[in-house]
C-alpha cells in the first residue's frame, strides 16, 4: 500500500480517529494487533497484522464497515476499482517464533562464545608467530614471518 504525496500526515489523522465500528469489527473478527507503518521517504506503508485465522481476515475485506473505510480512505491513497488499496504481497524473508526457539538454559551467552571465539583467534595468531602484545604506538608487529 500507499498514500499520496502530500497526504501522509491525513492518512495518519484518519487512522487515529477510526471509527468505533471499524475498530470493534476488526476486533470481533480475531484481530489481535495491528500495526501500519510508513516510509516518508517512498510514503510506502507497511502493515503487519496478527489474526486467529486467515478466513476471519478475509472476511472483514466483505463487510459493509471496511468497504466504507476503503472509501473514505481512497483519496488519499492509490486504490483499486472496487475501492481497496492497492497492495502487494511481500515475501517473509525472516521470521522468529520464540515459541519454537531453545529455551535459553540450553544457549550458550554470547559473551562465552565471543570469549571462546577471541582465545582461538589469539592461538591462531601465536601459531603464526605474530606478537600479540601491544606495541607503544598501538600497532601490532609481525615476529617469525
Amino acid at each position: 500500500m500507499a498514500v499520496h504525496e502530500g497526504q501522509a500526515a491525513e492518512y495518519e489523522r484518519r487512522h487515529a480517529e477510526i471509527w468505533a465500528e471499524f475498530r470493534c469489527m476488526l476486533i470481533a473478527h480475531g484481530i489481535r494487533s495491528y500495526s501500519i507503518y510508513l516510509d516518508p521517504e517512498t510514503n510506502d506503508l507497511f502493515g503487519y497484522v496478527e489474526c486467529e485465522d486467515e478466513a476471519r481476515w478475509i472476511a472483514i475485506a466483505n463487510s459493509d464497515v471496511c468497504r466504507r473505510w476503503w472509501r473514505h480512505m481512497r483519496e488519499i491513497m492509490p486504490a483499486n476499482e472496487d475501492d481497496s488499496p492497492i497492495s502487494r504481497e511481500l515475501r517473509e524473508v525472516f521470521h522468529l517464533d520464540a515459541s519454537e526457539a531453545q529455551p535459553l538454559s540450553e544457549v550458550e551467552p554470547v559473551d562465552v562464545r565471543l570469549r571462546e571465539t577471541r582465545r582461538l583467534a589469539e592461538d591462531d595468531l601465536r601459531a603464526a608467530h605474530v606478537d600479540l602484545a601491544e606495541p607503544a604506538g598501538g600497532q601490532r608487529r609481525r615476529t617469525g614471518l
